[in-house]
């Protein structure tokens, strides 16, 4: 997860302001999505 969390620019925000991007969804097309209601739609 760090690994991810620290290549990738859609974990920017999240560090910016203190927060790990948890909960994070890595794709199979290697997007990640870290918007809560945008996870719920896919479960």
């Amino acid at each position: 997860f760090i690994r991810l969390r620290d290549s990738n620019a859609e974990f920017d925000n999240s560090k910016a302001n203190g927060y790990l991007g948890i909960p994070a969804l890595l794709l199979p097309n290697g997007d990640v999505v870290l918007d809560e209601s945008k996870l719920k739609e896919i479960f």
